[in-house]
């Protein structure tokens, strides 16, 4: 990993360069216009600022777009994920996910997993695998596939914001207060948004789950 960037070395980089260094944030390139957008909302306050400025941005993307987000998003440790960034691969790793690390058995299960999430939910597993064993991603992929549409979309969210700031906290300098005044929310606009469609979404996906616990 790069050196981490102090705020005001940060507020100095070009769009470009600004780009470069938080493209592996998300695990999409169809993010890079938060990160473009993020950008443009310089120069920041501090660390959290900055957090705050890059999530304010992914929450702008509409409903559809998500939806594409979470079809695209790489998968933690699966055979189905995309190219993994360099970010991924450590935290598979540290999480007993990489490829060397799972036995075939492993591997034929979470695979099992994963498609079955995608099959009932039309997008990819998300969770931030920091800290977290092999079981316990295993065990939260099989707790969430009980969710129903709307409380599995608003899980994502929350996970894929955790991962940015998982990753976030390698490229710049944060605060120890910074970090505990972190706040992870989804915009209220969204579960409107799929309150008003359920029928649509039960139309699509089939009856929905009985709704689980937010992981």
């Amino acid at each position: 990993m790069k050196n981490k960037l102090a705020i005001h070395e940060l507020n100095r980089l070009s769009e470009t360069e600004f780009v470069f260094r938080f493209e592996d944030l998300f695990n999409t390139a169809l993010c890079i216009p938060v990160i473009s957008g993020a950008a443009g909302m310089r120069p920041f306050s501090d660390a959290l600022d900055c957090l705050n400025c890059i999530l304010a941005q992914f929450d702008r993307t509409d409903f559809s777009d998500m939806l594409e987000i979470m079809r695209n998003y790489g998968i933690p440790g699966g055979g189905l994920s995309n190219a993994p960034t360099a970010f991924s691969k450590i935290e598979q790793r540290g999480a007993g996910l990489g490829q060397y690390q799972r036995s075939a058995c492993d591997v034929s299960r979470l695979d099992g997993l994963f498609q079955a999430h995608r099959a009932k939910f039309s997008f990819n597993f998300v969770l931030s695998v920091k800290r977290r064993s092999n079981e316990q991603v295993m065990a939260s992929l099989e707790k969430r596939i009980a969710n129903d549409f709307e409380t599995e979309f608003l899980a994502n969210i929350m996970q894929i914001k955790r991962i940015a700031f998982v990753r976030l906290i390698e490229i710049i300098e944060f605060t120890d207060d910074e970090r505990e005044r972190c706040c992870f929310k989804y915009p209220d606009e969204y579960e409107r948004y799929i309150q008003g469609k359920r029928k649509e979404f039960e139309s699509e996906f089939g009856p929905q789950a009985q709704q689980g616990e937010e992981d």
